[in-house]
Order: structure tokens, then C-alpha cells, then sequence
């Protein structure tokens, strides 16, 4: 809201909020005495220079405050984005030795327990498409809290929440289900929400279907080329669908600075 410069206010007749106490409150004052312009000033420091408002941003300020239409749009009003990373972030099963277009290649060494090769393939541009789609991010990966070491710096992701799968990392389900899928509805506690994986089955989505109360997108990528433009676009098409208007519970987010990778260079083809 713009300011403009203080008119003589000394036969100004100030008025304050009937919510101030006697002895003057924490409330806001102002006077309606000069045309175009609302003066405002702290109730407990009357002498102090007052903040000039034109009338007309002041009188839309009010009308949104009292309809109630100032509320931030905080990550519990979006819907959640689980993110893997090996698929799509990391298109690994390309052709071997074959960075695609657009892709730089990270040194990471050997992952215990993965099949993927010590090294990843990530596109930069991805992560200011992913911020623009209007999800909250959290990383759904074997890589948990690594992702903000090695991952989010390279996409200039900002540090993100993950889902730690705890025990139930790469065990196999009886019932055929994903080892991931379970922890993630328990992450997402009724809210909304996409996952982009390589290997959701009709098993994933029978069982979110009957266990999540919430709108989900089970979003397969092919791990061969990793995210692409019409992948996006599912994307963006549900988070503007399903906008989350339930509050779900406080999440756990690492605070760890992120180390560098060892960057090889970019591919160009």
C-alpha cells in the first residue's frame, strides 16, 4: 500500500478501535478529517510521526480484512507434491553413457542397496518448474535427507521436507502394494496430493483409492527420459483442481547446509 507525505494534522480528530483498553490499548488510530488521505498512528505514541495512506488502497485493505480474504497461502492450503528422485528428476535408465539433452551429469559414488549407477543426470530447469506449479515439495525418495544435499542444490530447489520411510524402506509388500505407498498417505494425513514415481502399479492405485479420503494424482514418468512438458502439465492441472483447504499435521524439515556434488559438466546431447 502506498504512503504519501504527512498534511498538518494538528485540528485532527483521531479515532481508535473499541477493542483498545483504557489505558489506550496496542490499537491503531486514525482520522478521516483530511480528503484522499486515511492518517494512521500508534494509540500509545500519539507524538510520533503518523503513516499517511490514500484513502481509496485503505478502504480495500479493510473491506479484505473484515471479509476475511487476507489469509496467507500457507503450504496446508496447497496440495502435497511427493517427489522421486531416480525416474524422474534422474532419468537412469537412458541409454547407458547417454546424458540427455538439457541434463548435467553429478558424481556421487556407489548407493548401498540401489541399482542406479554412481552418477546423476538432473535438468536445472526442473526446479524452478516444479516451485511454479503451486505444491507443497516433499522428497518421496530412497535418497530421504540426502535429497537436500545433493539433489536440491542442483536443481535450486530450497531445502525440502521428506518422508522418512523408516523401516519400510525397499521392504517388499506381500500384497503386492509399493514399500513407499503406505508412508506416504500417513504423511499426507488426508490432504491432497501428486506422486511422481517409475514404478506405481494398479496395485498403488486400488489401494490409495480405498485408504486416502483426498483427491490423489499416482503420476507415472518413464525413467528412460524423466520428467517432461506434458508431465508438468498433469501436474499444474491438479494442483489448480484440488487447492487443499485442510490443515495437516506439522512436518519435519532437515536443517542441514547442502554440500556441493561434484559437477562433471552439462550434455548437449
Amino acid at each position: 500500500m502506498p504512503l504519501i507525505s504527512a498534511p498538518d494534522l494538528s485540528t485532527a480528530t483521531w479515532h481508535k478501535s473499541s477493542y483498545s483498553n483504557p489505558d489506550g490499548g496496542a490499537c491503531l488510530q486514525i482520522t478521516e478529517d483530511i480528503p484522499g488521505t486515511v492518517p494512521t498512528r500508534d494509540s500509545k505514541q500519539p507524538d510520533t510521526p503518523p503513516l499517511i495512506f490514500p484513502t481509496t488502497p485503505w478502504r480495500a485493505f479493510i473491506r479484505a480484512l473484515t471479509g476475511n480474504t487476507l489469509v496467507p497461502r500457507t503450504p496446508q492450503h496447497q496440495p502435497l507434491l511427493f517427489l522421486d528422485v531416480d525416474g524422474p528428476l534422474n532419468p537412469y535408465a537412458a541409454q547407458p553413457e547417454q546424458c540427455p539433452k538439457g541434463f548435467i551429469t553429478l558424481r556421487v559414488g556407489e548407493r548401498p542397496g540401489t541399482r542406479q549407477p554412481p552418477h546423476l543426470w538432473l535438468n536445472p530447469d526442473h526446479g524452478q518448474s516444479l516451485l511454479r506449479l503451486g505444491f507443497e515439495l516433499c522428497w518421496a525418495t530412497t535418497w530421504m535427507e540426502e535429497a537436500n544435499h545433493w539433489i536440491g542444490p542442483a536443481l535450486g530447489l530450497p531445502q525440502l521436507p521428506w518422508v522418512d520411510f523408516g523401516d519400510s524402506l525397499l521392504r517388499e509388500r506381500p500384497d503386492g502394494v509399493h514399500w513407499k505407498t503406505e508412508p506416504l498417505l500417513r504423511y499426507a494425513n488426508g490432504r491432497p496430493f501428486a506422486w511422481v514415481d517409475d514404478e506405481q502399479s494398479d496395485l498403488d492405485h486400488a489401494y490409495v483409492a480405498a485408504h486416502h479420503p483426498s483427491p490423489a494424482l499416482l503420476h507415472h514418468v518413464n525413467p528412460r527420459i524423466g520428467l517432461r512438458q506434458d508431465d508438468f502439465l498433469a501436474l499444474l492441472t491438479f494442483a489448480r483442481s484440488h487447492k487443499c483447504t485442510v490443515s495437516g499435521r506439522a512436518y519435519t524439515h532437515t536443517h542441514l547446509e547442502p554440500r556441493p556434488a561434484h559437477r562433471v559438466g552439462s550434455c548437449t546431447g
